[in-house]
């Protein structure tokens, strides 16, 4: 990794500047109604400070991540060839795939090095921004945001697509929400009724975007989050079975009336 002559102070800032705007672009992520979004823009100046920083040496990719990785970097320009009738488009196409690699690269390094706090500060900013959208798209099924059709699918006002471009992308981005909130709601009995109410809220907006694909994709992820807590944490258990009784007495109570 290369970078301009500088201290090794300043090389150190440049690194620490670096992962906040990464955070800062990842909860960003959830705005990306036009292009370039502001995520993307925030993420190119925290890939512009890393590449000024000091890197830690540390291995961070395996020997077959880093060929798969190149061999397709080299396929898709090498695809650039064949585009003949359209280049603009092509060379976007593959700028795009190039900055997506980017990101990938960037996200493996800062895990590498700072381990489960990075993990954390990464899923905590994908629940932030995932909230900000929920919210959003709920105020727009119980029209507290003027809208005239711009945030559903077709402007038919069904499927929400609330700050994306179409409610099949803005469902699965809500899933890591959804995982992360539950799992707070089944650790933590000081965050437990805040962890329930940011819950509640991607889960209605999940439901608003009439994505089978993003439904399958909780249920499936879901599913395989509670085996593994019900295997390693066996206090997870208790908390669970009291969740599903409230929710079964609200059920209930809501047929009754």
């Amino acid at each position: 990794m290369t970078y301009l002559a500088a201290g090794p102070r300043a090389r150190d800032v440049m690194g620490d500047l670096s992962w906040r705007t990464y955070v800062l672009a990842i909860a960003l992520s959830f705005f990306v109604m036009f292009e370039p979004a502001p995520t993307d823009l925030v993420f190119l100046v925290s890939l512009f400070a890393l590449l000024l920083s000091r890197p830690v040496k540390t291995r961070f990719l395996s020997g077959v991540a880093t060929t798969g990785i190149l061999l397709f970097l080299f396929f898709s320009t090498l695809a650039l060839i064949h585009a003949a009738a359209e280049p603009l488009r092509a060379f976007r196409a593959v700028a795009i795939e190039y900055y997506m690699v980017a990101i990938f690269v960037t996200t493996a390094y800062f895990t590498k090095i700072r381990g489960d706090d990075a993990f954390f500060s990464i899923l905590v900013a994908l629940s932030i921004g995932a909230l900000v959208a929920s919210l959003f798209a709920v105020g727009l099924l119980l029209d507290f945001v003027p809208t005239n059709g711009y945030f559903f699918r077709d402007g038919a006002g069904v499927r929400v697509k609330a700050t994306f471009k179409d409610p099949n992308v803005f469902g699965p981005f809500l899933v890591p929400c959804i995982l992360f909130t539950f799992w707070i709601t089944l650790e933590s009995a000081r965050m437990r009724v805040a962890a329930i109410f940011a819950l509640i809220i991607p889960l209605g907006a999940l439901i608003s975007t009439y994505s089978r694909g993003a439904w399958v994709h909780a249920f499936a992820s879901m599913l395989l989050f509670l085996f593994a807590m019900l295997t390693f944490r066996r206090t997870a258990f208790q908390v669970l079975l009291s969740i599903v009784v409230a929710i079964a007495i609200t059920l209930s109570l809501i047929l009754f009336f």
